[in-house]
């Protein structure tokens, strides 16, 4: 329980942080983009293979561990070093948002809702 209180929490301050995010200083392009739309591709077309073949508990962990180790640990802090720019980080918290949702159902929907105003639940899934 304390794992995954921890998790729903790592989830609300990366999405904090990137969308109160100071839009003087933001990045416009990094050289990091293209490496990271292809990683997020694989992280979706992996994730959407093990839904499809019902493996739960691996789809579980796959999703947790590239939100908080890759996400969250590698590319916000190249944002913050200039090499990834501010639209990719939004879209793959956009991303992110969607594959973790059937999951922390309720953590992703109070975030998609600030920022957006259709439901998250109604969003076609990332396609790899």
């Amino acid at each position: 329980v304390r794992g995954m209180r921890n998790f729903s929490n790592k989830i609300w301050n990366a999405s904090r942080y990137i969308l109160t995010k100071d839009k003087s200083k933001s990045v416009t392009s990094g050289d990091y983009d293209n490496q990271f739309t292809q990683k997020l591709n694989l992280v979706a077309g992996e994730l959407t293979e093990e839904l499809d073949k019902f493996n739960i508990n691996i789809a579980a962990e796959t999703v947790y561990d590239e939100f908080w180790h890759w996400y969250c640990d590698i590319c916000i802090e190249k944002n913050k070093s200039g090499e990834l720019s501010d639209e990719k980080l939004l879209h793959g918290l956009k991303t992110f948002l969607i594959l973790l949702h059937p999951f922390v159902p309720f953590v992703t929907e109070a975030i998609w809702t600030t920022f957006n105003k259709d439901l998250l639940i109604t969003s076609p899934w990332p396609v790899s």
